[in-house]
């Protein structure tokens, strides 16, 4: 469980850093809102993962999350590399999607843990967090299906 949260405090705090990219990447209004949003409760995110260390009586460092890491590298590049806006948008909700899937399965699995060890206080808090990040999740989905895509599918025809 340790593990874990070092890993997904790190992960959260280079999501933070990004965030603010992808909303200056993304053309979308509705998208460049939910990304805003998203960003808000990063902060949330963040705070409520110091409760936790302070609640299991650690030091709130993390370590590199190279899975992270990796993915807004990737993502960036895919974006960087994208000339039309509407299918820009669309790499943006990938990339998005696969980090808060990531982080999704980290919380999920703390969570767990902390059931499992009777840690109340630690489940609650990171309970609160993978449900906000499947929240985010289910918004971008949303959108992806019902505007996005449809728009870049229209390009082609």
């Amino acid at each position: 469980m340790e593990a874990q949260l070092r890993d997904i405090i790190d992960a959260e705090n280079r999501v933070g850093e990004a965030l603010p990219a992808f909303i200056l990447m993304a053309s979308d209004q509705r998208l460049k809102w939910i990304i805003d949003e998203y960003q808000k409760k990063n902060n949330s995110h963040i705070t409520r993962l110091r409760q936790v260390f302070r609640a299991l009586k650690q030091k709130d460092t993390g370590v590199k999350c190279k899975a992270i890491h990796s993915m807004l590298l990737t993502s960036n590049d895919l974006i960087e590399r994208t000339e039309n806006p509407t299918v820009k948008d669309a790499v943006v909700i990938t990339g998005l999607q696969h980090i808060i899937h990531y982080q999704v399965a980290g919380y999920g699995a703390i969570t767990n843990y902390a059931n499992t060890l009777d840690l109340n206080e630690v489940a609650l808090l990171t309970y609160k967090n993978l449900d906000e990040k499947k929240a985010t999740d289910r918004k971008l989905a949303e959108l992806a299906d019902e505007v996005i895509n449809i728009k870049a599918k229209n390009l082609k025809s």
